[in-house]
């Protein structure tokens, strides 16, 4: 007799939400691409207006003419764990920011999400002056910005910072200009602007005009067909987070009763079920010892093939810079 397991529908539940409410934008340092030659800016979060965005290319691009030396800049919501320093030095040497024989390199990163941001200097700029000078800027420039919550302006003066005070270029940087809110309208007339007090008779004109009232005296038919609306509207939602719920939990119920079944993996005129069974895994563990196999040797190319192409000049770090969090 076939026993069929029935699964409480408060453990789906409970993967469902842990899905829904876990972050959507941790990532890993192989999975943010260079955005070179396009730019410098990397931005996985929206938080960088294009404006701010232009002018971070800009400086860039006049550090690159002045000087030399490469600086890009990094926003991502969160390093997933990983600590924002090694991340951040990861970073720069899986991209090879700087020129390869002078090490030029300086990479701006925030990990918003993490309350943490760093500035990683490449090894031709880690003399004692110039860490010290990238402590102040961190310290100075962007801290306090990320604490008055200006994560988009901490990162573009922490940057012109750079590029002035660490590689010694000449820039500068214009001041996002803040959208002034429109006017209020003012009422086209007195009545309109009236608004009698509590408990106070409206006569039938004056309740007509503030639009209380239809034209023959009665409540208008909107007020009912808005009310039946946002109810519908609400009602759907329910309806759709049930439908959700009902078929996640048929999905599992199925799963459940299929892997109580074994002969569900080999045929049932086949008289020797165990030797099937036995091959079965045999050829899925080969499958995915190869599939193993081959993957590592395909990260190994990749990751060697966007080393080299990532669009800057070969330089490295050892780590050295500033960190802040606020």
């Amino acid at each position: 007799m076939r026993t069929v397991h029935r699964l409480s529908p408060i453990p789906i539940l409970v993967l469902f939400l842990s899905a829904a409410l876990a972050p959507a934008y941790a990532v890993t340092v192989e999975q943010i691409h260079s955005p070179r030659p396009a730019g410098w800016v990397v931005d996985l979060t929206a938080t960088l207006s294009p404006e701010i965005q232009a002018q971070l290319n800009h400086l860039s691009d006049a550090v690159k003419a002045q000087t030399g030396a490469e600086m890009a800049v990094v926003v991502v919501d969160s390093t997933e764990g990983v600590p924002s320093r090694e991340f951040a030095t990861r970073l720069f040497n899986t991209w090879h920011i700087g020129q390869q024989r002078r090490h030029n390199g300086l990479l701006v990163f925030a990990a918003l999400s993490d309350h943490k941001s760093e500035i990683v200097l490449g090894k031709g700029l880690n003399d004692e002056v110039r860490v010290q000078e990238s402590q102040a800027v961190m310290q100075g420039e962007m801290v306090p910005r990320f604490r008055s919550g200006d994560p988009a302006g901490a990162v573009l003066h922490g940057a012109a910072a750079c590029a002035q005070r660490l590689l010694g270029a000449d820039v500068a940087i214009q001041e996002p200009v803040a959208a002034t809110p429109a006017p209020l309208e003012t009422p086209a007339s007195p009545e309109a602007a009236v608004v009698p007090t509590p408990g106070e008779d409206r006569p039938l004109d004056t309740r007509r005009q503030l639009g209380a009232l239809g034209p023959d005296g009665a409540l208008p038919p909107t007020s009912f067909v808005s009310d039946v609306s946002s109810l519908l509207g609400n009602g759907l939602i329910f309806i759709l987070f049930f439908l959700l719920f009902i078929v996640l939990a048929a999905f599992m119920r199925r799963s459940s009763w299929s892997s109580s079944s074994p002969r569900s993996f080999y045929d049932s005129s086949d008289s020797s079920p165990s030797s099937s069974t036995f091959s079965l895994f045999s050829s899925s563990d080969s499958s995915s010892s190869s599939a193993h196999d081959s993957g590592l040797s395909g990260s190994g190319s990749s990751s060697s093939s966007s080393s080299s192409d990532s669009g800057f000049g070969g330089g490295s770090s050892s780590g050295d810079g500033a960190s802040g969090s606020w």
